[in-house]
């Protein structure tokens, strides 16, 4: 039991015996010693100082810019919400006003169903000329087979054409998916 209790004895000496040793300074040498710090950051606290001026005068005036172009968006906004509020008008206006907002109405409907059909006469053009793209790649693979067959010495392609390489190159074109023309 004793030695359990004084196995850390030799760490605990020399903790406790450690010594703490405080220099004094003078204060003429604390004085000359801030002098010496001040002179060497004084140049650069110098530099700082207006760069840090210049960039919260410009983060103001950005502020200013954003400030005032909220208030012309929440302006146009009003404007538009004001233009836009057809149900609101009806009730307090005259009959020219209310044939004038349902003539709107209907412009705006009809522009609306303009623009469906320009989408989906756009998406057949596209359709028609992918067909076209194939078409046009079936009658080359066709012309080529032609030339092999009339004339074999003008064919221009690295490969043998035999008549299953160039049934193949016509099942290819013929079969091949739009998105890869």
């Amino acid at each position: 039991m004793l030695s359990a209790s004084t196995a850390d004895f030799d760490r605990l000496s020399k903790v406790l015996a450690s010594k703490r040793h405080f220099d004094l300074v003078s204060e003429a040498d604390i004085r000359s010693a801030r002098n010496h710090l001040s002179a060497e950051i004084a140049p650069q606290l110098r530099e700082l100082i207006p760069m840090a001026e210049q960039a919260v005068q410009r983060e103001e005036r950005i502020v200013k810019a954003l400030r005032t172009k909220h208030a012309q968006v929440t302006a146009r906004h009003a404007q538009l919400a004001a233009l836009h509020a057809p149900a609101q008008l009806r009730k307090g206006t005259s009959g020219v006003a209310s044939h004038l907002i349902a003539e709107v109405e209907a412009k705006e409907k009809r522009v609306l169903a303009l623009q469906n059909k320009k989408l989906e006469l756009s998406r057949k053009v596209e359709q028609l000329e992918r067909e076209v793209e194939k078409e046009v790649s079936c009658s080359e693979v066709l012309a080529h087979a032609l030339v092999c067959r009339i004339a074999p010495r003008s064919c221009t392609h690295d490969h043998a054409c035999t008549p299953s390489t160039l049934t193949q190159e016509l099942e290819a074109a013929l079969h091949a998916p739009m998105s890869d023309l």
